[in-house]
């Protein structure tokens, strides 16, 4: 009720024509005028307001209609002086007396000042509510009726004034938080002591919130509850913050774990092969015999296998993680896939003794990534060869329409647990510690599998028994196509032939090929790859003496590594991209042991024509080259490009500061040469001024010689280049 919010306020009774019917002290005091002057009285003649329009005590019908009428004003009480009234009317029906039910209205008054203060203390308290996300109420306990502040109306998404009552407001608290808070009501007015609780609200636009409440029984005259009081305080925001902060920390701890998981691992992983890598090279070392020699060097081929395989599940689980997978669309056939994965493990097959049967029948032509497909088919194969001691390995393909193509893997192996199973398919995770101990592995492959077939938008999983064998499946909804297409790669192998042909350049000459990595054994082994290709190979150990083997002439292509010191591969094959024609246009092909699409990136921006991965055998080599050199001319020796004597001199100037070590002067005497070869009509010697110095740049002080050379060399003069 409107009246309710007033203290230190006087009470007036009026009937339907304005008269006073009932008056109290307080009123009195106010107004000037005693008990029996007032009764019969109408008010408004009695404090007259200065200014009648408007005045509501003239005009009493008015709150009847619109509801409670509020007013403040100067008026003239009994006693001459002069008052400034605040007043609130609120209208009720009411016995007159006569039996009749004729509307009475209840009248406020209070001094002006007074009200301002209340109203501003409410304003306050409402700001202070809206501030701070709270609300306050009262629970008549014998009623059940409830007053709430305008806050508390808020928190529920209520219009402020609506009823409420004590089974309304449960009706908001969802359903597993509405007994446990009856029962801490119940126990705060049958035991007279504090409450709190957290609970969710839901409210009628549907939103949850989250809201703390505390509060205190109100006590009668005799010691009995007669209501609760509390205050309710809307968290939500504080509660998801500190779910985010929870989540976060968790999620930090789990990174770090898998971290710590991954280097004990890999170090494990990684050792192992390695040291029977190492061992087996020093029995090599002193091995006479040829047959030993032989099952050592198939030892280390196959520690060095393993190693690999480790190694590339690392990469693999990076690549994902970091959102590095890409996956092709190209035509395949999906059986050609599963008879061609079957095929690389029957020699494990054999050697256990076990039977391994592909049961695909005919053509299965799709889109999709033939290489991911293939790298989970062969996960599932080594895995049941692995674990199966006797009995069969069996591929099955089913064609299951709009849900697919489902592929699975069943051995007569040793069996799951089914509790077991779920974890399968999570990092480091393997069925029984004793596997690691037994069979090794790094515990991502199947990690690894779950992710690329969700890249792919499938399914997989397992079912086992322990003692009954495993099925292994993944289900891929690969887009069917029509029968003979063939992936582009297919084209290119018609092209240029099996990895056993050779390369040639145009007129059957023999392409030269520079290999540039810092690392020896990988030189040796590029260089075996490409000397089986035909291919005249010369190498180099960084980027800075591959510009200057390039420069001397003679080389048709380049395998560049990334990183070298000196100059790495990227600094390298941008300097001979600033070459002048033909030599500029050299392809560059970049070797990487990165797998991050980063890498790639960085390589193809300097000038790189292609980028492949390390290690790389004969045929990647064949496919990288092949279609670089085809009907490539042989590049002819840097040639001198000036012929103007006061360049010469210019290049001589040059030439000297640099042999004499004076870097700084060679630098500016090299700055003013690329000035006046860019007013040169051939751009050749300015392209290769700007080479110079970019190289110059780059290097440290006392490289200079090879640079004096190379700049003597653009005017033919001694110790020139050509």
């Amino acid at each position: 009720m409107i009246l309710g919010g007033f203290d230190k306020a006087a009470l007036v009774v009026l009937d339907g024509d304005g008269r006073v019917r009932q008056w109290s002290e307080d009123a009195a005091a106010l107004t000037g005028a005693g008990r029996g002057a007032a009764l019969n009285a109408v008010l408004a003649d009695l404090i007259p307001s200065a200014t009648e329009a408007d005045d509501p005590l003239r005009e009493l019908a008015r709150c009847t209609r619109s509801g409670p009428c509020s007013d403040s004003r100067m008026r003239t009480g009994a006693h001459g002086k002069q008052l400034a009234v605040a007043l609130e009317i609120c209208a009720f029906g009411g016995d007159d007396g006569g039996g009749g039910d004729a509307p009475r209205f209840a009248v406020m008054l209070q001094h002006a000042d007074q009200a301002h203060d209340r109203i501003l203390r409410e304003r306050l308290q409402d700001l202070a509510e809206q501030t701070a996300l709270i609300g306050h109420w009262r629970l008549d306990v014998a009623t059940h009726r409830m007053h709430w502040s305008d806050g508390v109306f808020r928190i529920h998404g209520l219009p402020i004034g609506s009823g409420v009552v004590f089974e309304k407001a449960l009706a908001f608290l969802v359903p597993e938080d509405r007994a446990r808070v009856e029962e801490a009501l119940d126990d705060a007015i049958r035991n007279k002591r504090d409450y709190a609780f957290r609970a969710t609200i839901r409210r009628p636009d549907g939103v949850f919130r989250t809201v703390d409440v505390k509060g205190r029984p109100e006590l009668g005259e005799h010691g009995e509850a007669v209501a609760l009081f509390g205050v309710i305080r809307d968290v939500t925001a504080e509660t998801e913050a500190s779910r985010s902060l929870i989540k976060a920390r968790d999620d930090a701890t789990a990174a770090a774990e898998a971290h710590m998981m991954l280097l004990a691992t890999m170090s494990h992983e990684i050792r192992t092969p390695l040291t029977g890598i190492i061992g087996m090279l020093e029995m090599l070392r002193e091995e006479a015999d040829s047959e030993r020699r032989q099952r050592a060097l198939a030892s280390v081929e196959g520690a060095s296998r393993t190693l690999l395989t480790v190694l590339n599940d690392v990469l693999d689980h990076t690549k994902i993680e970091s959102g590095e997978l890409t996956l092709e669309h190209i035509p395949f056939d999906l059986a050609e896939v599963a008879a061609s994965a079957a095929d690389l493990f029957h020699p494990s097959a054999d050697e256990k003794r076990l039977a391994l049967e592909c049961q695909v029948a005919g053509g299965m032509p799709v889109l999709g990534d033939p290489v991911r497909v293939q790298q989970i088919l062969s996960n599932f194969l080594s895995n049941a060869i692995k674990f199966t001691q006797a009995g069969r390995v069996q591929v099955d393909i089913r064609d299951e329409g709009a849900a697919g193509f489902l592929i699975q893997v069943t051995d007569t192996g040793t069996g799951i647990a089914r509790e077991k199973l779920k974890e399968l398919f999570t990092p480091f995770r393997q069925a029984d510690a004793s596997i690691t101990r037994e069979f090794g592995g790094s515990g991502l492959g199947l990690a690894i599998c779950k992710r690329l077939a969700e890249a792919m938008g499938g399914t997989i999983g397992a079912d086992s028994q322990p003692g009954a064998g495993s099925t292994f499946w993944v289900r891929l909804p690969l887009e069917r196509t029509a029968p003979g297409r063939k992936p582009p790669e297919a084209a290119a192998e018609a092209q240029t032939g099996l990895a056993s042909a050779g390369l040639a350049l145009a007129g059957g000459e023999t392409p030269a090929v520079l290999v540039a990595d810092d690392v020896e054994t990988n030189r040796l082994v590029a260089e075996a790859h490409l000397q089986a290709l035909g291919v005249e190979v010369c190498t180099v150990a960084n980027g800075f003496e591959g510009v200057q083997r390039f420069c001397e002439g003679g080389i048709d292509a380049i395998l560049m590594d990334g990183s070298m010191p000196l100059l790495n591969g990227i600094e390298a094959a941008e300097l001979i991209r600033m070459l002048p024609p033909p030599w500029c246009g050299v392809p560059i092909i970049g070797c990487t042991a990165y797998s991050l699409s980063q890498s790639h990136e960085n390589m193809e921006a300097a000038g790189m024509d292609t980028v492949i991965e390390k290690p790389f055998g004969r045929a990647a080599a064949l496919a990288a080259l092949a279609p670089l050199l085809e009907g490539r001319a042989k590049l002819p020796p840097m040639r001198a490009v000036t012929g103007d004597a006061a360049l010469d001199r210019q290049v001589a100037q040059a030439a000297r500061a640099f042999r004499e070590g004076q870097d700084d002067l060679a630098r500016e005497a090299l700055a003013r040469l690329c000035e006046a070869a860019a007013q040169e009509p051939d751009e050749g010697l300015a392209r290769c001024c700007r080479f110079a110095l970019r190289l110059a740049d780059k290097l440290d002080a006392g490289n200079g010689a090879w640079l004096a050379d190379f700049l003597l060399g653009l005017s033919g003069q001694e110790h020139g280049v050509s």
